[in-house]
């Protein structure tokens, strides 16, 4: 009798726990899943794309402008514009490719809810000292294995966060949309340093923070750019 008890009992324990996780099913990895990510933009050696950016910044009137964006692997970018234009440009030219190499895993996979959609939460460090980025909140859908939004503060208290709305690209969900909103620290009415200008020459009056939002359009993928093109920006990275 106590026998029969004893496997009903476990019988019972063994259901319970296929139940549980069958509702509560494991978490993939973080590695998995910056795999998948990285699997978005593999195969893409360069691409042009065109950039319609609105500017909302205290203290600071910014016209619309239209900027012609070229990104060539690993990391050269190059903005083209006609006139003057300001561009976040930590917010277009994010990189999510190589993101295993370039960053390491504060802590293990969560989940949050990102506008009704449960999506995967991770917290990642730059593995280069020299980055002005101290930590990176990404989220990722499930599905698309797409970055759907991040949140970078800097060492200086400032904090720059992205929502990513995507669009389809062949077989790649690439960015269609990106609305940014960024800060300053309390007390501090310098210059928000997420915003980079496409024209030379011109001052940037103090802001304590805005948003920007960039929209994606005419996506021109591998056709070989020349490296002269980013010429300009390779020489100001090395002074």
């Amino acid at each position: 009798m106590r026998t029969l008890l004893g496997v009903i009992l476990l019988l019972f324990v063994s259901i319970s726990q296929v139940m549980a996780q069958a509702s509560h099913p494991a978490l993939p990895d973080a590695e998995t899943i910056l795999r998948n990510v990285e699997h978005q933009y593999a195969g893409i050696n360069d691409y042009t794309v065109t950039l319609e950016i609105s500017v909302n910044v205290e203290r600071l009137k910014v016209p619309p402008s239209k900027v012609t964006m070229y990104f060539k692997q690993p990391d050269k970018v190059h903005f083209s514009a006609q006139g003057f234009a300001m561009v976040p440009k930590q917010a277009v030219s994010f990189n999510f490719e190589r993101l295993q190499e370039r960053y390491d895993i504060e802590k293990g996979v969560e989940t949050d809810t990102v506008n009704g959609r449960t999506e995967y939460r991770l917290i990642l460090l730059p593995k280069n000292d020299k980055t002005k980025l101290r930590r990176v909140q990404l989220y990722v859908d499930p599905e698309r294995w797409a970055p759907d939004s991040l949140r970078i503060p800097s060492l200086d208290g400032r904090v720059m966060a992205a929502g990513i709305r995507n669009q389809q690209v062949g077989d790649r969900w690439l960015p269609a949309e990106v609305t940014v909103t960024f800060g300053t620290a309390s007390g501090d009415s310098s210059v928000v340093n997420v915003l980079e200008e496409v024209a030379p020459g011109r001052r940037q009056p103090p802001a304590r923070g805005g948003s920007a939002t960039i929209r994606y359009s005419d996506y021109r993928i591998n056709t070989g750019l020349s490296d002269d093109l980013f010429k300009n920006e390779t020489e100001e990275q090395g002074r």
